[in-house]
């Protein structure tokens, strides 16, 4: 692994042509959507050079460029059989994380924003969430007031408490649910493109406290769950996804609310539920 990272203030600095790398990437992406890896296998090596030419020079978001075009060779070479070379790929991946790490350590906030870009790359791959949550939350957590976009975080942080739980590790679970809450108040994600996600977080939080017995509590995270989506509904979004997470949610909500003798409250739900026309099973 190459220590000797570029430094911020580089005076000869060779700032990465990001419209070049758009025009490759969109093409990139097209062959190999087309079953044409080789063509984007080698369009995806002109954005590296281009990308390691500028962070040699000392452009710092040209590191988020490199590991996503390091990525995407690599898979590449594993849709064309090539195992050795996308291992080969895999190496290099890890040595520029390695050097991200280590540069988010040492330079702090000029390299926040690469982690940041990149962190969002890995929420994209849906294959490997629960390695890539648990990445992103060694990645941004010493950073949490400084990350770009807080909902990122936020996702990784619901993913990874979601998996820790799933570990039967309900304690550490809990741990990261609670940061996730602190972030979303903290950065009023409710009121962003992350609301469906903190839906997901209430939604989460409550099914853990549940699990531990702590009726009451998960009582209160299922109510801000059903309430959010209710909002949602209320302003027009009508769409089976948000039908069916209203029911299930409320199913549950009933369910606590039978095993802790809140029978009013129980009926109450249900006739507020069947507004929408849903009827709620036990």
């Amino acid at each position: 692994m190459n220590d000797n990272f570029p430094q911020a203030n580089s005076v000869e600095k060779n700032a990465l042509n990001q419209e070049e790398i758009e025009r490759l990437s969109q093409h990139a992406t097209w062959t190999f959507l087309q079953g044409d890896y080789e063509a984007s296998l080698n369009e995806n090596k002109e954005i590296l050079k281009i990308a390691e030419k500028a962070y040699k020079d000392g452009d710092l978001d040209a590191l988020n460029t490199i590991l996503v075009s390091l990525q995407k060779i690599s898979v590449c070479y594993e849709n064309l059989g090539d195992d050795s070379s996308c291992k080969e790929y895999e190496h290099k991946i890890t040595d520029y994380k390695d050097q991200l790490y280590e540069a988010i350590k040492s330079q702090k906030g000029d390299f926040v924003p690469a982690a940041d870009a990149y962190s969002r790359v890995l929420l994209e791959d849906e294959m490997h969430k629960e390695e890539h949550a648990k990445e992103i939350v060694e990645l941004l957590e010493p950073f949490e007031d400084e990350v770009v976009d807080p909902g990122i975080l936020l996702v990784a942080y619901t993913r990874h408490a979601y998996f820790l739980d799933e570990e039967n590790d309900s304690d550490s679970s809990l741990k990261y649910y609670e940061k996730a809450e602190k972030l979303a108040r903290k950065f009023k994600l409710l009121d962003s493109e992350y609301r469906s996600a903190v839906i997901t977080l209430f939604y989460n939080y409550g099914w853990v406290l549940w699990n531990r017995f702590d009726n009451e509590e998960a009582i209160i995270y299922y109510g801000k769950a059903i309430d959010l989506i209710e909002d949602d509904l209320n302003g027009g979004d009508l769409s089976a996804n948000t039908m069916e997470n209203l029911q299930h949610f409320a199913e549950g909500l009933m369910k606590l609310y039978r095993q802790t003798g809140k029978e009013k409250e129980a009926d109450r739900l249900r006739r507020r539920l069947s507004t929408y026309g849903l009827d709620l099973k036990e």
